[in-house]
């Protein structure tokens, strides 16, 4: 079995099968090699499980670290943004600062425009007649309603129910 794939072994197991099955009376005859086949058949598919079941605790390790990264990123954002509105509450808006010794800019002011929306369902009304660019529509169908939907017999173009049989490692 050294050296065979799953596919092999399983592909030599039906040619044996297929072979030990006598044409005229369709009895199976002895078939040589038939238990060392599917010993190492069981042997790969453990082999291949474990990986399976090693590559999932990989993964949680990774998705655990990455919260813990996370995290410490987020903290990091929150308290770089207290530290710049520190600055700027003590700061006045306008005030250019830099650095006495190397002349390098600390601190400095730049205009912008942003637009705040204090009645979305009046600016949107009017959008929709003046300003139809200005309105995006997203249409997503919620497939838990359709399926519910056709299982009580309504049915749907485009659409069917499809019965999968998933596996389950353990």
């Amino acid at each position: 079995m050294n050296g065979l794939t799953l596919y092999e072994i399983n592909a030599e197991i039906n040619r044996l099968v297929n072979e030990a099955i006598d044409p005229e009376t369709g009895e199976i005859q002895e078939i040589a090699g038939l238990d060392e086949l599917e010993m190492g058949r069981v042997e790969k598919v453990k082999n291949i499980v474990n990986l399976y079941n090693y590559w999932g605790a990989m993964i949680e390790a990774g998705r655990a670290e990455m919260g813990r990264l996370s995290a410490n990123v987020s903290r990091l954002e929150n308290n770089r943004a207290r530290l710049k509105a520190y600055v700027e509450g003590n700061v006045d808006p306008g005030e250019k600062i830099s650095d006495p010794e190397t002349g390098r800019a600390l601190v400095g002011w730049r205009k912008s425009k942003s637009l705040e929306i204090s009645d979305e369902e009046a600016a949107a009304e009017y959008c929709v007649s003046h300003l139809p660019d200005a309105v995006e529509y997203k249409q997503v169908l919620k497939k838990t309603e359709i399926k519910k939907a056709m299982e009580n017999g309504v049915g749907i173009p485009g659409c069917r129910i499809i019965e999968n049989n998933n596996i389950q490692i353990k």
